[in-house]
């Protein structure tokens, strides 16, 4: 399965599990919407944010969700895998690196800084 396949199944998993038609996510085409959770189309990060929030939980827990599915794992595997490799990013000085290309100030055309 892959990863859009996966993403489509847990946006409308998540989505008749609350409840929701839809109709209900007005706020994203309903074609769109049909085109997503059938798996047709790779989807942007902000849409992923917008759906997320329509449907009431982090984007981060849909691709959680949707990694699990697609290593054939459970969302406590899934969950334990991505805390260890938080640490270790933690440990090796990843997130300072992160918080100083927040400070950083991009070139115009976004190529040239690395």
């Amino acid at each position: 399965m892959s990863l859009k396949e996966a993403l489509a199944a847990v946006v409308r998993g998540v989505r008749l599990g609350r409840g929701f038609t839809q109709e209900d996510l007005s706020a994203v085409d309903r074609s769109y919407l049909i085109r997503i959770e059938g798996g047709k189309i790779n989807i942007t990060v902000e849409m992923l944010q917008r759906i997320a929030e329509l449907l009431q939980v982090d984007a981060g827990l849909l691709l959680s969700l949707a990694a699990s599915l697609q290593a054939d794992g459970t969302p406590e595997s899934t969950n334990s895998r991505l805390i260890v490799q938080m640490h270790e990013l933690k440990h090796s000085g990843i997130f300072e690196s992160i918080a100083t290309t927040l400070k950083t100030p991009r070139a115009a055309s976004g190529r040239g800084l690395r």
